[in-house]
């Protein structure tokens, strides 16, 4: 039996219309991640949508307010201010949506590594963490 593999991203986009995200995702790969409440707009640190198709979403403006110094930083400090992150959580690393996300670098660019996990015994162990491309050992 083939070992499923989970993995975890953050992406850079280059843009800052978090819904031009949503819609580009959505048209290229099929699944509607809003219909079933999939997606998590703005709040990064609120608590993460269901997981309906097996999916965790938040698309993030990468800007932090500093209430103390009444001033503005990113979260990602090597990243631009002027981008949403596609921060994802996926159940099955073939996921379509992450496949799509590893399939488009020219849009998608990590704002970290890609980690992933399986389980070995009943525990989430990491089995991989870098840039990618993923070692197609993971991958179908």
């Amino acid at each position: 039996m083939k070992s499923l593999f989970r993995a975890y991203a953050i992406y850079q986009t280059g843009t800052t219309d978090q819904q031009e995200i949503v819609d580009l995702i959505e048209r290229e790969t099929g699944i509607y991640l809003e219909e079933d409440s999939d997606v998590e707009y703005g709040n990064y640190w609120g608590s993460p949508p269901p997981r309906v198709h097996g999916i965790r979403i938040d698309v993030i403006d990468n800007v932090l307010y500093d209430d103390d110094n009444d001033s503005y930083s990113p979260r990602y400090p090597g990243s631009s201010m002027d981008t949403v992150l596609v921060d994802i959580g996926v159940e099955d690393i073939n996921n379509p949506v992450f496949r799509f996300l590893l399939s488009r670098p020219d849009i998608f660019q990590p704002a970290e590594t890609v980690s992933i996990f399986t389980d070995i015994e009943g525990k989430s162990v990491e089995v991989w963490e870098g840039y990618p491309p993923i070692p197609t050992e993971y991958l179908d």
